[in-house]
């Protein structure tokens, strides 16, 4: 069970607005008994439809036709293993691992700091030891650097949704070794950024950097109804899209 918060996030607006609204309200049911058994079990559950059936409080029917029903509307699916998981608790999950590993990180080098100090000479000259809101700083920036690798870097600066960076990360090292390169990449992420898709109603349906990168979003077509080109076009001589 997660042990930092007993809650996850629940935005009424994307469930109100999202795919789960083409379900059945038993369904609906079903789904939110298995998003909480998802955030007591680290984000995973076995495809076993008696164990769910038992842990949902449903019969085996039920659940299974719920199951089939949201794995159609995209809203669960299966991760390398075979186990249930459903992105938005996954992506707060990786978000709380992320923090917790920063703060860790964070206090294993201000311990440091402090341990030097403590065996420094008391009669130091002030410019001779670092203050703790300094430390703190440099713990801070060095534990960034740390987390995030160059490449993963460039990708989210041009990534127009800043949202659960840790999960994205996550993404990045599992897609990375069938992604193409970073700036094949990245130009297509500026594309779809121009398209109707993505620039209707203020940018409220691009996807979270995980749920793109786990679905192989470098593989999308651009909605040619806004741009009047596709990410398919010929390039220029460079080997760019002539946006």
């Amino acid at each position: 069970m997660n042990k930092e918060l007993p809650y996850f996030q629940f935005m009424v607006g994307d469930w109100f607005k999202g795919d789960i609204q083409c379900c059945k309200h038993e369904t609906k049911g079903v789904f939110i008994d298995i998003c909480a058994q998802l955030w007591r079990k680290d984000g995973m559950l076995p495809p076993d439809h008696d164990t769910l059936a038992r842990l949902c409080r449903c019969d085996k029917q039920c659940l299974s036709n719920a199951l089939a029903e949201l794995d159609h509307w995209g809203i669960t699916s299966r991760n390398d293993d075979g186990m249930i998981v459903v992105d938005f608790i996954t992506e707060q999950l990786s978000e709380m691992a992320e923090k917790h590993e920063r703060r860790v990180q964070a206090g294993r080098k201000g311990g440091m700091v402090s341990t030097l100090r403590k065996s420094s000479n008391a009669k130091a000259k002030p410019k001779q030891c670092l203050s703790n809101a300094q430390a703190f700083s440099d713990t801070e920036s060095d534990t960034e650097s740390d987390i995030y690798p160059d490449d993963f870097a460039s990708f989210w600066e041009v990534y127009p949704k800043k949202k659960n960076k840790g999960a994205a990360l996550k993404a990045w090292k599992k897609q990375k070794r069938i992604m193409p390169n970073l700036d094949r990449v990245k130009e297509v992420v500026l594309a779809l950024s121009r398209s109707k898709d993505w620039t209707k109603e203020s940018g409220q349906y691009i996807p979270n950097a995980s749920t793109w990168l786990n679905a192989n979003g470098w593989d999308d077509e651009i909605d040619t109804s806004k741009n009047g080109q596709s990410i398919n076009e010929p390039r220029d001589k460079d080997g760019h899209f002539p946006y």
